[in-house]
C-alpha cells in the first residue's frame, strides 16, 4: 500500500464507524492528502482544512466537493503533506510507540498478577 499511497495526491477514508485506520496512519506518512469521515477517532489525527478534510460519511456532494477542493489546491496538499509525516513521526513512529505499548501491557498484566509497579 505504501507504494500507492507515495503517488496518490488523495487518500479516502469516508467511514462512519472505526478506530484509526492503518491505512490513514500509512497515508499520512507517504504524503497523500486525507479525505476521511468525519468521526471522533479520526478529529484527533485531521485538522478539516490544515492537514486533511472532514465531512459528512452519508453526504457524498460533501465527498466530491473536499476531493475536487483536495485536487485544484496543490499548496494545502503540500503544506498537509509535510504537516503529516512530522505528526507520524511524533505519535505514530513504531520505534517509539511500541515500547509504551509495551510498557502498559506489562504494567497491566503485572497489576492483575498483584505485583507493584514502577512509574
Amino acid at each position: 500500500m505504501a507504494e500507492l499511497f507515495k503517488i496518490a495526491c488523495i487518500s479516502l477514508s469516508i467511514t462512519e464507524h472505526d478506530g484509526l485506520p492503518n491505512t490513514l496512519l500509512e497515508s499520512l506518512a507517504c504524503g497523500a492528502f486525507p479525505v476521511v469521515g468525519d468521526i471522533e477517532s479520526l478529529r484527533e489525527w485531521i485538522e478539516h482544512g490544515v492537514n486533511g478534510f472532514l465531512v459528512p460519511p452519508g453526504d457524498p456532494d460533501a465527498v466530491a466537493a473536499a476531493i475536487l477542493r483536495a485536487i485544484d489546491d496543490s499548496e494545502l496538499r503540500r503544506s498537509a503533506a509535510a504537516q503529516n509525516r512530522a505528526m507520524i513521526e511524533a505519535r505514530a513512529d513504531h520505534s517509539k510507540v511500541m515500547p509504551l505499548a509495551e510498557k502498559f501491557y506489562s504494567d497491566v498484566i503485572a497489576s492483575r498478577n498483584g505485583i507493584a509497579v514502577n512509574a
